[in-house]
């Protein structure tokens, strides 16, 4: 997927966290892009952002750093978690 694609909104993605016990990812939707920041709407229960004891719940919404996200389809449309957002 290149940045020239155009995704229907929203769509699902990763938010990718680097923390002191490894890298998360969690399901997120797109709902907008911001300039260098995306807008994402939490599609689990409870959903981890960067910050201590920073999480938003299931349909809220929160702007993050584009490259915080990740987005690729793999076979059968599968979304698998490599490369940067487009």
């Amino acid at each position: 997927m290149n940045g020239s694609e155009s995704l229907p909104r929203p769509y699902t993605a990763f938010l990718c966290l680097d923390g002191w016990a490894g890298r998360t990812e969690q399901a997120v939707e797109i709902v907008a892009d911001v300039g260098r920041m995306v807008r994402i709407r939490a599609i689990t229960d409870r959903t981890k952002l960067a910050g201590a004891r920073r999480y938003i719940d299931r349909g809220e919404t929160a702007l993050v750093p584009a490259y915080a996200i990740t987005c690729r389809k793999g076979p059968a449309g599968l979304l698998t978690m490599t490369g940067p957002y487009p």
